[in-house]
């Protein structure tokens, strides 16, 4: 029999682990697997999985693919009458019964750890009886097998990708985990359902880098849940990528209150851009942490991130999540504004999703609960936040990912949010002032942001100051691009010729040795200059900017232009 295991992604840079690690680890060479993302037309996807020929398809199963999942199987199953279709993942692994009874084009669950599972499966010939934590259906009856709790020896798992893999993968995410489990008991996550944390021994995990720096790996994402929870197996995973990595990059979710000094003065030393840190804050509310069991120390994590942040060589991106208990709209403002004033490098809003098997999801009528009743079970409101409120901050979340999180306005936001009582403030009235312009209506450009954001301090009497700020940033992020709004027109002639005759051999060795040694012609394809009035330069005074596009740096120049 021929077998096809099958993901289905939620966006095209990403990649899918689980069906990889099914792949190698089921030593079978009937086997193979597809890739899709939920945004690929369902009669197109349908078509190549048919066109492959499998007698049985498995499909990865998560919150964000399971509708496309069942949409795409219901027509698979009109095409394929004597197919073989299996579900598999968190989705499916907690009610599988129900999900067999509800859902007839599919045959059959595997719940919890697949490996094992669907190896046992493919030496069956994809006969059910007698292998663990499957759940099928046989003469229409739902048949229930036993329930194995023991865990895969996680050290004896083979490592899921070969060098086609990663070739394959060229501008995608890859994801790896050097441990299984989570030392933490958050209510609303499902990894609190595992109890302990299993780890993969590191020198095979060096191994395992290795092979991602050799062959060129842009991106690994570890998707371990706590990264650091062996705070010195952690340190010396770091100090091993530091030393070898050239090309690749590193992203870990981690816990900020249990960084040491000892590793603090190890981050330091880390060549900028190698790792990025992946920080759930979640709220700083302390009602709201205890009532989803989270006991990290709130202060040390605070602290912890600023310090991060300021050393200012590793990407940091922190977490928020609207809709936990206890947590109105006056607690959340305030949780934003506390993390917002870390300055962290993303700020992700995220909205509750009260998972299958969760324990909020059991507490549901005791902090009075509506939410999506399909995937992603989204919150919509609760007995602290209403769903009017719920919707202020999709706005706010939607304005803080364009103007915040793209990382295009650095020098503007902090000026713009500075003319607001909070963060918090300036981000909502932003939003309202998005929504009465209709821009939520329609596609925005990234350069019409930029347009948005003027209009908007205009609107609000945002100091002088902001304007040119928003030119810098327009102008750093669209390569040379001309900002048309009065007063920050283009340069005249003059200016033109004045930027000619600047570029000299002394001036380009005094202000740009990168160039030393390149025509005038050749630096001129590279490089903008631009004036700016005020907000800019040194003493609110007049200056002048080279954008430097191939170095991604900025010169500003204290000179007479004529």
């Amino acid at each position: 029999m021929k077998y096809l295991l099958i993901g289905v992604n939620a966006k095209y840079s990403h990649s899918n682990l689980a069906i990889r690690s099914l792949l190698r680890n089921c030593k079978s060479k009937d086997v193979d697997i597809a890739e899709y993302t939920i945004n690929d037309h369902k009669e197109n996807v349908v078509a190549d999985i048919f066109e492959k020929g499998a007698d049985v398809l498995c499909f990865s199963c998560y919150i964000w693919n399971i509708e496309y999942v069942k949409d795409i199987v219901s027509v698979i199953r009109t095409v394929m009458p004597d197919g073989i279709i299996i579900a598999g993942g968190p989705e499916v692994s907690y009610d599988a019964r129900e999900f067999l009874s509800q859902n007839t084009a599919f045959d059959a669950v595997m719940r919890g750890e697949g490996e094992r599972v669907f190896a046992q499966i493919v030496q069956n010939n994809a006969c059910f009886n007698d292998i663990a934590n499957v759940v099928y259906k046989s003469a229409g009856v739902i048949i229930e097998n036993r329930t194995d709790n023991s865990l895969s020896d996680f050290n004896e798992l083979i490592f899921p990708y070969t060098k086609d893999d990663v070739q394959g993968l060229k501008n995608k995410i890859v994801y790896y985990e050097s441990s299984r489990g989570c030392p933490y008991n958050c209510s609303y996550c499902l990894s609190s359902t595992i109890k302990g944390v299993r780890f993969r021994d590191i020198a095979t995990v060096k191994k395992e880098l290795d092979f991602f720096i050799d062959n060129n790996v842009e991106l690994v994402k570890f998707v371990d849940r706590t990264f650091n929870a062996d705070k010195r197996r952690a340190l010396e995973i770091w100090k091993y990528a530091s030393e070898r990595a050239v090309n690749t990059r590193f992203h870990f979710e981690i816990a900020a209150d249990i960084l040491t000094d000892e590793m603090f003065d190890f981050l330091k030393t880390v060549p900028e851009g190698l790792f990025q840190f992946e920080i759930g804050i979640q709220s700083v509310n302390p009602d709201t942490l205890a009532a989803v069991d989270r006991y990290n120390n709130l202060d040390d994590i605070l602290k912890n991130v600023k310090r991060l942040v300021d050393m200012g060589n590793i990407h940091i991106h922190t977490d928020l999540i609207a809709g936990l208990p206890y947590e109105d709209l006056a607690s959340f403002k305030h949780s934003f504004n506390r993390v917002y004033e870390l300055r962290s490098h993303m700020l992700q809003l995220g909205f509750l999703k009260l998972l299958k098997g969760s324990k909020i999801r059991a507490e549901e009528a005791e902090h009075g609960y509506k939410y999506h009743n399909k995937a992603t079970y989204e919150v919509l409101e609760n007995k602290y936040i209403s769903y009017k409120d719920i919707l202020l901050l999709k706005g706010i979340e939607s304005m803080t990912e364009s103007f915040y999180n793209s990382g295009a306005f650095k020098r503007s936001l902090e000026i713009a949010v500075g003319a607001f009582e909070s963060p918090f403030d300036f981000f909502e009235q932003l939003w309202y002032f998005y929504k009465l312009n209709g821009y939520n209506k329609r596609p925005v450009s990234k350069r019409e942001l930029y347009y948005v954001l003027y209009d908007f301090c205009k609107n609000n009497n945002v100091s002088e100051k902001v304007y040119d700020n928003i030119k810098f940033d327009f102008i750093k992020n669209n390569r040379g691009a001309v900002f048309l709004k009065d007063g920050l027109a283009s340069a005249d002639k003059e200016f033109l010729k004045w930027r000619h005759s600047f570029l000299t051999e002394e001036n380009i060795e005094k202000y740009m040795p990168q160039y030393a040694g390149w025509h005038a012609q050749d630096i001129l394809k590279h490089i903008h200059f631009e004036r700016f009035k005020s907000g800019v330069c040194e003493n609110d005074g007049e200056c002048v900017v080279i954008f430097d596009y191939l170095h991604s740096k900025e010169i500003i120049l204290h000179v007479q232009t004529g």
